[in-house]
């Protein structure tokens, strides 16, 4: 439930985007789907994220290396986020999928420049579609933070007591192993559990 309000009620952390290099209005962009499609004023969301880095890099669509990540221009930019307060980000590269050797250099990048939550889309959505992939990643990133904050609170509270939390599908999972993405509709999935 605190996922699903933080997410409705856009109270989630500062996060910023870290995207192939050409894709950074992918999540502005989206799928074009919109309710009326006739509409001349279109209103949309803005996305949830405050910023985004165009990582200079390109992974072929089989996985193969194009052109390799430029990890002094991405940890230039990740320190720039860092001065403006960004502490969380999300990485989605094209083709990550199937290779995702950029990512994860990516978010050992993040990290090393202080960032306090990475979500790689590679790990959380390791799916063909770019758009979804991206979502996800971004969707934990801004989650991400608020989760953690309380977490520490129960975990606090409860001691050395494991701590296990209801998952979107309906499962438990351990606290360590818990992302946020995974709670987006966990208080549903509980309902209906119950």
């Amino acid at each position: 439930t605190r996922a699903t309000n933080a997410l409705l009620e856009r109270r989630g952390a500062p996060a910023a985007l870290v995207i192939t290099e050409g894709f950074g209005d992918l999540l502005s962009i989206g799928t074009q789907q919109r309710p009326d499609l006739f509409a001349l004023a279109i209103e949309k969301p803005q996305p949830l994220v405050e910023a985004v880095i165009e990582a200079d890099e390109r992974l072929a669509a089989d996985g193969a290396e194009l052109r390799p990540l430029d990890v002094r221009a991405l940890d230039s930019a990740a320190r720039e986020l860092l001065d403006r307060g960004i502490r969380s980000a999300a990485v989605a590269l094209a083709h990550a999928y199937r290779n995702p050797c950029h990512e994860r250099r990516a978010a050992a990048v993040l990290r090393d420049a202080g960032f306090d939550h990475v979500a790689a889309s590679s790990e959380l959505a390791p799916v063909i579609g770019f758009l979804e992939r991206a979502e996800t990643a971004v969707v934990d990133a801004y989650l991400g933070p608020v989760l953690a904050g309380y977490l520490a609170g129960v975990r606090r509270a409860v001691g050395t007591s494991r701590v296990h939390l209801m998952t979107s599908a309906g499962g438990l999972a351990e606290a360590t192993a818990f992302r946020a993405v995974d709670a987006l509709l966990s208080g549903p999935a509980g309902g209906v559990m119950g």
